[in-house]
Parts: C-alpha cells; sequence; structure tokens
C-alpha cells in the first residue's frame, strides 16, 4: 500500500513555509526598538495634550511612566504598583504610600498620574484599582466619617462584583494605615478636599479651550492617564505601533533609560534599528563618563541624624559616620572616618539581602560607640533597598518616638511588626523613592526578633566562659582583648606580602577583622572565637581583587590533671594555651590544627605579650611571631614561609 501523499509531495521544499516561524518574525520585527521608541514619542505627544487640557502637573507611574513624558514636563514620581491592583490580591501599600503626590496635589489642585500596558487591556490595573483604593483609604485618613470608605473605579474595566469586593476590604486597608502614625495632621491643612480618581485614554474625549477643564470644586481630581492606545489583535497589524511600548524596558531598550531618551530623542528616533544597539551604547558611555554627580543622601525624617543614599553620597565628607552596604570597602572612607565607618558586606539584589542578614548585627556595636550628635549616612549600590533596611533596623532600635538619638537599643519587647512598619513610614514619607525588596524587610525582621534574642542569649554565656577580667592571667586578659563582641569594633588590618618568587607576586592587603565569641565547639577549652578577615589584595602587578580568611582561635585556661594530663582533676597543673584552626568548607566548622603558640614574656595585664609557633604545609615551613599589644597597642602578625614552593613574608598590623 502506498503512503499518504504529503505536503512535501505538493509543494517543492525549498518554497514549504513555517507559518510559526514566519509569525514569530514579523512579532520581532514589529516589536523592534526603533518601533517602540517611535511609539513611546506618539504616546508622549497624547500625554502632553492630557496636560494641556487638564493644566494638572505630570507624574510618572515608575518606570513605565517616565518614559511617555518629556523631562520638562515631568513634575514627580510615582509608585503604585499594578500588583497591587491584581484580582484578588488587592491591597493598600504601607511602603508605597506615595505622599509625595498628596503634597503635589495640594499645591496644584490635583494631578495627571501616567502609566501604561501591555497589549490586550484597556489600562493597567495600577491606574484602575491600585490609584482608586489609594484615594480612598487617604480620603479616609484626611476626611473622618462614620461611613465606609467610598471607593470610585471605572465602570469599563472594573466589574461590579470586583468593585464590591475591594470595597469590602477597605476597613481593614484603613485600620493598617491608621497604625502607622502618618504625618495626617500637616496633610489635613494642606488637602481641603478629598481625593477623586478620573480616567483617560487616547479614546476619552478631552476638554476644550472653551469648556473649563480646570475647574473641579468638589475634589481634587487624581487623573489616571493611560497613555497608549489599545491594540485589540497584534501588533503587526498596526504598521509598526506598539502599545505600552515603555514598559518592561529591561528586555528590550539595550540599557537605554528613559531621561537619556529624552536627552537624545531626535538622534533616536532618525537611527536605523541595525545602528541603535551601538548608539545606545555610546550615549550610555557619555552619559557615565560626564557622571550625574554624586547622588544626594535623603534625610529620614523626623529624624535630624539619619540619611539613606547611593554609594557616591558618602563621598563628599558632610558626614560624621557612614554605614556602607557594598562588596567592598570604600578605604578612602575607612582611612578618614576610622572607627565611625562600618562597612556590611552585601552584594545586590536577592544575594545582597541574604548577605544582609549576618551582616547587620554589626550595626549594634556600631552605634553603641557612636558619639550622639553624628550625622549618619547609610549607603549601598542603588540607596533606595539594602541601606533603606538597614536605616530601617537603626530607626526601630536607637531612634524614639520624635526621631531622637538614643544610646541603648530599644527593648526587644517594645519591637512589633506594626512598630516597624511605622519607622519604615517614616523612611518613605521622606524617600518615595526608596524601594526595599521583600527579602531585605525579611532579614531586617529577622534580626529585630528572634536572633537577636538568640545573640543577647549566646553573648551572655560568652561573657560567663571568658576569663573574669576581675584577676585575669596574661593569656587570658590578651584573649580577651582580642573580642570583637559589643561594645567593642572590628579591628583594621594592614598586611604586606613580600615575595621572592614571580609566580606569587608581592603585595597589600587592608581590611577588617572581626574575633567572634562563640561557645566552645571542643570540651577543655574556657573560651573561642570565630575569625574573620575580609578586604582588598593590591597585587603589585595592578591586580586587585576581594580577599577573605577565616580561622578559630582557642583559649585553653589553667586546669589540673592527673599524671597522665586527663582532665580529671588529679594532681598537677595543665598549663594555658592559645592555638589557631583551620576551618572547613563551611567557614564554621574546625578541621585542624595550624598553630600552637609558644608564649615568650608578658608584661603587666598581659600587654606586650610575646608568641611564636611553626606549621609544616607539606615541604614548606611557616614560622609565625605574635606581638600583642592589647586594646591601645594592637597585634602585629609576621609569617616568614620557606620551602621549596613558596618563599615570601607576611607583616599584618591590627589597630582599631
Amino acid at each position: 500500500m502506498s503512503r499518504p501523499v504529503q505536503t512535501s509531495d505538493i509543494i517543492f521544499p525549498v518554497l514549504s513555509t513555517d507559518f510559526s516561524t514566519t509569525l514569530s518574525s514579523l512579532r520581532r520585527s514589529t516589536l523592534s526598538i526603533s518601533n517602540r521608541l517611535r511609539s513611546v514619542a506618539e504616546d508622549a505627544e497624547f500625554v502632553c495634550e492630557v496636560a494641556n487640557a487638564y493644566k494638572r502637573p505630570l507624574v510618572a507611574n515608575e518606570r513605565c511612566g517616565s518614559w511617555y513624558i518629556p523631562l520638562d514636563r515631568k513634575a514627580a514620581s510615582a509608585y503604585f504598583k499594578s500588583t497591587d491592583g491584581h484580582t484578588g490580591e488587592w491591597s493598600f501599600s504601607l511602603r508605597r504610600l506615595n505622599i509625595q503626590v498628596l503634597e503635589l496635589v495640594a499645591q496644584h489642585d490635583g494631578c495627571i498620574v501616567v502609566d501604561s500596558t501591555r497589549r490586550g487591556k484597556r489600562m493597567p490595573d495600577a491606574l484602575s484599582k491600585t490609584i482608586p483604593i489609594w484615594c480612598a483609604i487617604w480620603n479616609a485618613l484626611l476626611f473622618p466619617s462614620p461611613d465606609a470608605p467610598t471607593l470610585h473605579t471605572p465602570h469599563t474595566t472594573v466589574s461590579p462584583s470586583e468593585h464590591a469586593q475591594i470595597s469590602a476590604l477597605l476597613s481593614t486597608f484603613l485600620a493598617s494605615a491608621a497604625a502607622l502614625n502618618l504625618p495626617v495632621a500637616r496633610l489635613r491643612t494642606a488637602l481641603k478636599k478629598p481625593l477623586r480618581p478620573l480616567w483617560v485614554t487616547p479614546d476619552s474625549p478631552l476638554p476644550t479651550p472653551s469648556e473649563d477643564g480646570d475647574a473641579f470644586p468638589d475634589f481634587h481630581p487624581i487623573i489616571c492617564c493611560t497613555a497608549s492606545r489599545r491594540v485589540p489583535g497584534g501588533e503587526a497589524s498596526e504598521g509598526g505601533y506598539v502599545q505600552g511600548a515603555g514598559d518592561d524596558s529591561e528586555g528590550w531598550a539595550c540599557g537605554l533609560t528613559a531621561p537619556l531618551f529624552w536627552t537624545h530623542q531626535a538622534r533616536l528616533l532618525s537611527t536605523g534599528e541595525a545602528d541603535l544597539p551601538a548608539v545606545i551604547a555610546e550615549l550610555g558611555r557619555e552619559g557615565a563618563a560626564k557622571g550625574s554627580g554624586a547622588a544626594e543622601a535623603v534625610r529620614v525624617g523626623p529624624t535630624e541624624w539619619l540619611y539613606v543614599g547611593a554609594l557616591d553620597a558618602a563621598k563628599g565628607g558632610e558626614f560624621d559616620a557612614v554605614v556602607m552596604c557594598a562588596e567592598s570597602a570604600d578605604e578612602g572612607l575607612r582611612g578618614r572616618l576610622k572607627s565611625r565607618y562600618l562597612h556590611l558586606r552585601c552584594g545586590t539584589g536577592k544575594l545582597g539581602s541574604r548577605d544582609l542578614r549576618t551582616e547587620i548585627p554589626k550595626i549594634e556595636g556600631f552605634m553603641r560607640d557612636l558619639p550622639e550628635d553624628s550625622k549618619l549616612a547609610v549607603c549601598c549600590q542603588t540607596g533606595r533597598d539594602i541601606s533603606v533596611g538597614v536605616a530601617l533596623a537603626t530607626l526601630c532600635l536607637y531612634a524614639d518616638e520624635d526621631g531622637n538619638r538614643v544610646r541603648a537599643p530599644s527593648d526587644a519587647a517594645a519591637i512589633s511588626k506594626t512598630f516597624i512598619r511605622q519607622r519604615l513610614g517614616w523612611i518613605m514619607t521622606a524617600f518615595p523613592a526608596a524601594s526595599p525588596s521583600r527579602a531585605t524587610l525579611q532579614s531586617v525582621n529577622a534580626f529585630l526578633f528572634s536572633p537577636r534574642e538568640a545573640a543577647a542569649r549566646q553573648q551572655q554565656q560568652q561573657q560567663q566562659q571568658t576569663p573574669a577580667p576581675s584577676t585575669p592571667s596574661p593569656l587570658g586578659a590578651t584573649f580577651a582583648s582580642l573580642s570583637t563582641a559589643a561594645p567593642a569594633c572590628p579591628w583594621t588590618l594592614a598586611r604586606t606580602l613580600t615575595s621572592a618568587r614571580p609566580a606569587m607576586p608581592s603585595g597589600t592587603f587592608a581590611g577588617t577583622a572581626t574575633f567572634a565569641p562563640r561557645e566552645p565547639t571542643a570540651p577543655g577549652y574556657a573560651a573561642e572565637y570565630l575569625y574573620a578577615e575580609e578586604g582588598v589584595l593590591r597585587t603589585d602587578n595592578g591586580l586587585e581583587f576581594p580577599a577573605r580568611r577565616r580561622y578559630v582561635w582557642r583559649y585553653r585556661g589553667l586546669q589540673e590533671t592527673d599524671g597522665k594530663g586527663s582532665e580529671t582533676g588529679g594532681s598537677r597543673e595543665k598549663g594555658e594555651s592559645i592555638t589557631m584552626w583551620f576551618v572547613k568548607e563551611n567557614g564554621e566548622s574546625v578541621d585542624y590544627l595550624f598553630l600552637d603558640m609558644e608564649f615568650e614574656r608578658a608584661r603587666e595585664g598581659g600587654r606586650g605579650l610575646k608568641a611564636k609557633g611553626r606549621h609544616p604545609c607539606g615541604e614548606d615551613m611557616y614560622d609565625a611571631r605574635f606581638d600583642f599589644g592589647g586594646e591601645t597597642e594592637g597585634m602585629r602578625v609576621t609569617y616568614v614561609v620557606k620551602g621549596p614552593r613558596k618563599d615570601y613574608v607576611s607583616e599584618t598590623r591590627y589597630t582599631r
């Protein structure tokens, strides 16, 4: 039996067409960068028409909204998330209060909030539901009434059923907002009328010059402007027009930003698609070379001493103290500020928020030693995420209800989720662009709640295990002086590496070191530290990279032993010792012995103690010398390493 006739039997293979591939190719060409930019420019003309018709300032709902507003027409930014208006997930965000919009509304009797959305929708959920919820809650806060808050939604987009479901939740949203102790009294003096959302799309009629688009006697209009016209089908049928072209720009803009687009609009719109990526890269480099200047840090009201900003904001010299959340420390700031500089080693994004869990406890010792009149800046890469989390923890622990600095941290029992939200409200009111991620806030909550209690218990145990300061032995006093537990601060270390072998270049290492007390992990030891150092290694041949190292330091006190040396309460004393141990890959567990220090002499109180030790590493030998000078004089450590594979001298100075 012959096989059935196939398509390839009828159509020559070279002419066969993969219809799906063709459609995908057409869609990609339609969604090109040039088509998107032309669509943005077209939509921006409509936005300006709306502003002229209603005579209200333009507010960009970030980040999409900024693409549709020329730089000279943009009055402010807002942060209304569409996710707060998604069906079944309606919310009044306690993090995105947008008080700056209220202040603008009070000045201009309303505003126009600009946003857009991709094809298939008439308007974004941020405009149709998030802003109506926001208006209803603020109206209830500013103009209290025994009646339930009133919700206004567009009937063309929100069904009666969804409207009713949202309305039923408003009382709950209002209770949460009222608990934040927001500056309602101040805002009430400026806003004399309630807020009322109105909606404008490219299909909406605009007020004509003969009509009074400026008169709204009964309310402040919040005009929700959808910039893009709706595309019911695919973009391929629209002659290159892309609905919501400015949305999700990270996926198509090749690094182009809205300000860069408006600065170079004419050149970008006249450049062909093939050349656009190169032109955008060139403009980006030019912008980076010119620099935008160090972004100013924002003061967190009602305090007079706490500021939040990006990394460059701390370099101007106007701050007495800096907490820097970054991968590597700023050696210039560290050298200038000394103990008033704290480096929290945090990356960016979710990894940085995760790093914050282990780094943020350092602020307790830092704040305890910081003079009360210090002007403090907390900075991170963006200035809006991790630094906001650290500032939030600082406010919760070291600020009273009026924002005044307090020396002792707040009672753990007084810290609740409501209390934390109130302090976060301070930050969001002063700095609306702040955008702490959920992971960052979770790290802050974890620190302020159970981990701090566990740390307090651990510190109490460590204090019991550390040799009593009243009658310390020389070794006991020396070991205790190394601790970086609060209120002590980390050690600053400077290391010089001098190598005789080209394969291992000479250089310098600068960073910090901590001796974190912990419960001894083996019997027979009176105290134990997890030693951790981190910093930047700079080689003489120009290389530079971050470096870390960890050891475990152990102290064994005077003990009575039997003749065999077992700890059974026998007839002779076993001498004290300080030993160093390698750690396993997890950075915590003890692996094997590195050095058993042999002490030479001591002055009164244990200061001036000297020690030496040896460690064979294969055929190479490490000869170590330690000079303990105590809290005031610091410590010096020298390693002379000789062997067939290694030949160098490492000299390290610890100070604080």
